[in-house]
């Protein structure tokens, strides 16, 4: 969540509508990976992939009693939709609202979005916000009452999933919201304007702030400030009923005080939108902005290897740490990359003890460690030690990785300036350069001697891993 302050003005919002290095702690090994190489690094990605097949929803919950623009009591109610069988209890929310030009707003009309969210392992929501029928589309006093009717529906809606989240696992600190059409304008009205909820609103005192807000052919006429949470736009070109003019200017907007604003243009598209290529690139803004490496607390989003350390713990090839952090820049210790070398190739046992006088019978990380010695993945030093918590070299990693992959030759010299003819390492390097394992620095080096980093290392991994056979 985030805090702005100052008003903007509604005229200006109506009219824009209306034109249409730490060393890591010993940490326990986890339990080995069932079956064989490649075949042990397909697990469904959650928030990336829908891995649950079954969801469930319950309709018609009141969250909110409201007076209406005729004088009238009104409950305001929302659907949630759940997947069957889930255990986690900290579900980031994503809050879709229906569209209809503030004349009408019909909750199942975004089961397309509740139910998709659900099936990725959120916790999907649909709500009622005021609308006014009848108004007409030049009434500007009309919408900006109506705007702002809705914009403190849905403020309340978000308090009422932050009083509610343990009863519906939802994680409080991450709620999203979007929508199409009028329900994008109030979306994005959400998302920038947490201090205009509603004095004495319904669900006090949970705060209404949102993570990021998604824009389905919506505009908002406002300027943001820096520290809005993010906002994905998508919009037809041909838009007139809500400008596409309008869309672009608030995209430029966010972006002008450094704020993020991703927008997806559809030049052959008006109003309606080619949903089929709407939903995936939304649900990855969803997943780089607010639930990517949801177990960590030092992942600050978006994060450009969260999706590596993501994929790396889905896998079970690694965890973090016991405070809940993963220590992303801190370097990887070499038991710690076997190991996980170890259960992609699918955690073999039985290779004879290597005999290094710092890795004894009880050390957690024997196996794999024995393995890659009877492998010749890896080797120790002279003095008879292997020394297992020693940081790993960049061209050792590779070259641990080359070799796992059965040492394939052929690849083009890399060229870097630092890796000589000389350097024994020199083919692992070519070859991880030419697979796209990973790459050189800007000063035309590759830094061999250099360690690689727990985030570094979890992105060569999952490189590596599409290539074992």
């Amino acid at each position: 969540m985030r805090r702005r302050s100052g008003p903007i003005a509604s005229v200006v919002l109506a009219a824009a509508l209306l034109i249409s290095p730490v060393v890591p702690v010993a940490s326990a090994p986890l339990p080995a990976v069932d079956g064989g190489s490649g075949a042990a690094l397909d697990a469904p990605q959650r928030y990336v992939e829908e891995v649950f097949p079954t969801i469930t929803t319950t309709g018609g919950i009141p969250f909110a009693e409201v007076v209406n623009d005729a004088g009238d009591d009104q409950v305001l109610l929302l659907d949630i939709t759940v997947p069957v069988g889930d255990t986690e209890t900290l579900r980031p929310a994503l809050v879709w609202m229906g569209g209809g030009s503030f004349t009408s707003v019909t909750r199942s009309s975004m089961a397309n979005w509740t139910n998709r969210s659900a099936r990725r392992g959120y916790v999907g929501v649909t709500i009622d916000y005021r609308v006014r029928p009848g108004l007409a589309i030049d009434d500007l006093a009309g919408h900006i009452a109506a705007i702002k009717d809705a914009g403190h529906d849905a403020q309340a809606a978000v308090r009422w999933l932050r009083a509610n989240a343990a009863t519906y696992g939802i994680d409080p600190e991450r709620i999203t919201v979007g929508g199409y059409s009028a329900g994008a304008v109030t979306a994005l009205w959400v998302n920038h304007n947490e201090e205009w909820a509603e004095p004495g609103g319904p669900n006090q005192p949970q705060p209404s702030g949102t993570s990021a807000a998604v824009s389905n052919a919506g505009a908002f006429g406002g300027s943001p400030v820096a520290g809005d949470p993010p906002i994905a736009m998508f919009h037809g070109e041909k838009d007139t009923r809500v400008a596409y003019s309008a869309g672009v200017a608030h995209c430029d907007a966010q972006l002008s005080v450094g704020n993020v604003c991703e927008l997806t243009s559809f030049p052959d598209y008006a109003h309606g939108l080619p949903w089929d290529e709407i939903y995936g690139p939304a649900f990855d803004f969803i997943y780089r902005h607010v639930s990517c490496g949801q177990g960590f607390s030092d992942l600050p989003l978006p994060h450009p290897f969260c999706g590596d350390i993501d994929w790396l713990t889905t896998n079970e090839l690694a965890n973090g740490y016991a405070d809940g952090t993963y220590r992303p820049t801190a370097a990887f210790s070499r038991q710690a990359m076997l190991a996980m070398l170890w259960r992609m190739a699918g955690s073999p046992t039985g290779a004879p003890d290597p005999g290094f006088s710092d890795v004894g019978p009880t050390h957690p990380f024997l196996d794999a460690i024995a393995w890659a010695v009877d492998t010749g993945i890896a080797q120790g030093y002279p003095d008879g030690t292997f020394l297992p918590t020693g940081t790993v070299s960049r061209q050792a990693a590779v070259a641990w990785q080359w070799k796992l992959l059965g040492a394939p030759t052929g690849a083009p010299d890399a060229g870097f300036d630092d890796v000589t003819p000389a350097n024994p390492f020199g083919d692992a390097i070519d070859w991880a350069a030419d697979a796209g394992i990973t790459t050189g620095y800007a000063d035309g080096g590759f830094h061999p001697g250099s360690p690689v980093s727990r985030q570094a290392g979890a992105a060569q991994l999952h490189r590596t891993a599409p290539l074992l056979p």
